[in-house]
């Protein structure tokens, strides 16, 4: 019977573990959310969860100057106002009250997106250059025989989208 409960002892402290080491291997952790909390409590002192339209840029000025994990490229997206634009522009984030306010939930569940999408896109080239690498060895080959190894490779599971994969996860 005692070895029963120490094997359950070490299969829980494993799973422990495990779960621990999934945690830290994500891209967006406590510590980014915590200074996203923290600045967004600048921006939004009555704690109502609505920042002003005019004061967004601001705020992600104010977050890139941070060490938080939601903003790629912080220094850049803090020192030229061009590219804080352009990274304001591509999350898509929904207005409220005609386009006056912003969701502190929205705000962070589309940077949070924005960070695993890139993520996600990044690993994927990283695997077709790795995957394009190891054919280009096979010798010289037409562009038909290239696609036709990578199909072999990649097969259908290379065209999932991040929708796709994000949504068989849940």
């Amino acid at each position: 019977m005692s070895q029963i409960f120490l094997n359950l002892f070490i299969a829980i402290i494993i799973d422990s573990f495990l779960g621990q080491t999934d945690a830290f291997s994500l891209p967006v952790n406590q510590n980014d959310i915590d200074e996203f909390i923290e600045v967004w409590q600048e921006y939004d002192p009555d704690a109502l969860g609505y920042i002003e339209a005019k004061d967004l840029e601001d705020f992600i000025l104010r977050l890139s100057q941070t060490e938080c994990g939601l903003i790629p490229n912080r220094k850049l997206v803090c020192k030229d106002i061009v590219i804080r634009r352009r990274f304001l522009a591509s999350l898509e984030i929904p207005a409220f009250n005609t386009f006056k306010r912003f969701m502190f939930y929205d705000v962070l569940q589309t940077m949070a997106r924005h960070v695993c999408e890139k993520g996600y896109n990044r690993e994927r080239l990283t695997t077709k250059k790795k995957a394009l690498g190891k054919i280009k060895l096979l010798g010289p080959m037409s562009e038909e025989e290239v696609n036709a190894h990578v199909n072999n490779i990649f097969g259908k599971e290379y065209e999932l989208d991040f929708e796709d994969v994000v949504g068989n996860i849940s």
